[in-house]
């Protein structure tokens, strides 16, 4: 009997690599590494619709988020400190529908 080809949706694929991106346990180099296959994929494919950066609450303890916002969500009026001490590669990707 032959194989047949295996094959996972680009969502499915966009939710690993966001709960890989928001976990601890990667370095900050194999966050990269993820989120550039997953950019490969999303744009070859068509369905690339961006990302939204992580707060320190979506993160883990100690750990930096990509972006300083206070408990409300509001970001720093000081646009130097909402990045100050922060991490890109934690951001999470927009689904589209696939």
């Amino acid at each position: 009997m032959p194989k047949g080809r295996k094959t996972i949706s680009v969502n499915s694929l966009i939710d690993t690599v966001n709960n890989m991106l928001a976990s601890g346990g990667y370095s900050r180099e194999q966050r990269q590494s993820q989120m550039v296959v997953l950019e490969k994929v999303l744009f070859d494919t068509g369905n690339y619709r961006g990302y939204r950066l992580l707060s320190k609450r979506e993160v883990p303890v100690a750990e930096l988020p990509s972006i300083n916002i206070d408990q409300f969500g509001e970001p720093d009026p000081d646009y130097k400190a909402l990045f100050h001490l922060t991490d890109d590669t934690r951001v999470q990707y927009h689904k589209g529908t696939v």
